[in-house]
């Protein structure tokens, strides 16, 4: 997991987002941003756990409000990104991909600066990876992650296409 406000930017990244050859969006293209995902090979995987039917209810999500995108095109092209979805203070991780060296990294570094300006407390990263860890993430037992789950999915959500000013916090009864 990791906390927003515990995200450590190397020097790298920050010079990449400094550097500005590419554009931000956010939920302009949320299908095209899960079909690059499942595309992705993987070492020591076969296929993907991103199904047709999996893709069916996250695009649901995304109409409703709960599933989001963060795109990175470098001249007009989508050339890296990442999605998840947010209940509360949460946003949970599910994939992200890259064409273009970096450009998930952008998207992640853009995620999190977005997350801290909406006050979210926790990002669920589903993987413990040597490149997380660098970014300040950490591992958490179960029982600790049931509590924070607990704790922060009971906070008004953001409802919405976040690239758009109809976002709004709404509470939920979960």
């Amino acid at each position: 997991i990791l906390k927003p406000e515990d995200f450590k930017a190397s020097k790298n990244l920050k010079s990449l987002v400094r550097k500005a050859n590419y554009t931000l969006r956010i939920d302009s293209c949320f299908e095209k941003v899960m079909k690059n995902c499942a595309g992705i090979s993987r070492k020591g995987e076969d296929g993907t756990w991103i199904t047709k039917e999996l893709t069916e209810v996250f695009l649901k999500l995304h109409q409703l409000g709960f599933a989001h995108s963060f795109e990175i095109f470098m001249k007009n092209e989508l050339v890296g990104g990442l999605y998840g979805l947010a209940i509360g203070k949460v946003f949970f991780g599910e994939s992200m991909f890259h064409k273009q060296s970096n450009a998930s990294k952008l998207a992640f570094y853009h995620l999190v600066e977005f997350l801290k300006i909406n006050q979210f407390e926790l990002i669920d990263a589903q993987q413990e990876t040597p490149h997380l860890k660098s970014l300040g993430a950490y591992l958490a037992n179960r029982e600790s992650f049931v509590k924070l789950l607990e704790k922060y999915i009971q906070n008004p959500s953001l409802i919405g296409i976040w690239g758009t000013s109809k976002t709004q916090f709404v509470q939920l009864s979960i």
